[in-house]
């Protein structure tokens, strides 16, 4: 009986590494490394731990060896990637929500921005202003369009932060004004 103890101890526990190393790859491939980053890292950098352990545990004697706990940590480092992909699709589907809600606000910061241009009495002395900003509409639409393509493309992370971008150009092209109406 305790051959056989020793002897489950001193096997290298490859489906616990296989099953920790498809369990990354499934976390990566939801973009675990770029929504929950930290967490990703923290694993993988666990993960190159165990098998750098599991390495120096193979030059021991083969009396001496003792891979049960790391298969115990692959397995704790696999459960936690699902967890992972699992929450990665949950923040996925609450910034994509966000994008949406961003982006409706800033529709409607450009129709009014759109409606405070063309009330503006267009002299000499303003010309350019109307031109720059008349500009900054066109490159936030043309933004709109893009960050409408990322998110066709389940990209809500760059959507994100170029919605954001998008709002603060918006924000910086029309502060201070005080237009002249017709």
């Amino acid at each position: 009986m305790m051959v056989v103890l020793l002897a489950g101890c001193s096997q290298v526990p490859t489906t616990e590494t296989e099953k920790a190393n498809a369990s990354m790859e499934a976390a990566k491939t939801v973009e675990a490394d770029r929504y929950l980053s930290a967490e990703f890292t923290a694993l993988t950098d666990s993960l190159t731990a165990v098998m750098a352990a599991i390495e120096a545990e193979k030059v021991k004697s083969s009396g001496s060896r003792n891979y049960k706990p790391f298969a115990e940590k692959l397995t704790w480092i696999a459960e936690n990637a699902d967890s992972l992909a699992v929450q990665t699709e949950t923040v996925k589907a609450e910034m994509r929500v966000a994008v949406e809600e961003q982006m409706a606000g800033l529709t409607a910061v450009i129709a009014q921005n759109k409606d405070v241009i063309s009330k503006m009495v267009k002299t000499p002395a303003n010309a350019a202003q109307v031109e720059n900003m008349t500009d900054q509409v066109t490159m936030i639409e043309a933004a709109i369009t893009e960050i409408n393509t990322l998110v066709a493309n389940g990209d809500y992370l760059t959507a994100h932060q170029k919605v954001v971008a998008a709002q603060e150009m918006s924000t910086n092209a029309f502060a201070g004004l005080v237009p002249a109406v017709q």
